[in-house]
């Protein structure tokens, strides 16, 4: 099962549900952020180094307050838990990871990497795409409450 979280507090509380499945079902669960730059850098325009290391230690923040969350909402269980920062998009990069897992979990309205600006495009395009079932936790939402579940992509 894969997590993909941006530092919403939306994305937190996908993770904190992620946990709570997977501990339930006892499955691995990976975390995952991307710190992916948009394609606004044009030719001959690429960030500095130091702006590209500071985008790792964001995303190394992110998941790192991610592990938090999902450790803290399965306290007593046995949660294996993986973490990993991508330097790839989030949306081509879930899909493919979606043939090799039995869930996504994200949240409703995160983040982008760039403007950190409100983006739903995430959650849509994933469980539109995806190879297996997507949930999508809405921010008013905790580890009890209401989720949407898509099943896996459809196929024209």
């Amino acid at each position: 099962m894969i997590a993909a979280v941006d530092g919403s507090a939306s994305s937190y509380q996908a993770v904190a549900w992620a946990a709570v499945e997977a501990a339930m079902h006892r499955r691995q669960l990976h975390i995952l952020t991307s710190i992916a730059l948009p394609s606004v850098f044009g030719p001959g325009m690429t960030p500095s180094e130091s702006d590209m290391e500071s985008k790792r230690r964001d995303g190394e923040r992110i998941v790192t307050e991610a592990s938090r969350i999902a450790r803290a909402a399965v306290p007593d269980a046995e949660l294996v838990l993986t973490t990993e920062v991508s330097f790839d998009l989030p949306v081509p990069t879930l899909i493919a990871r979606s043939e090799q897992v039995k869930m996504l979990v994200v949240g409703s309205r995160g983040l982008s990497a760039f403007h950190r600006a409100p983006l739903g495009s995430v959650s849509t395009a994933v469980t539109r795409h995806a190879h297996c079932p997507v949930v999508v936790i809405h921010s008013r939402s905790s580890t009890t409450s209401q989720a949407s579940s898509t099943g896996a992509a459809r196929r024209s």
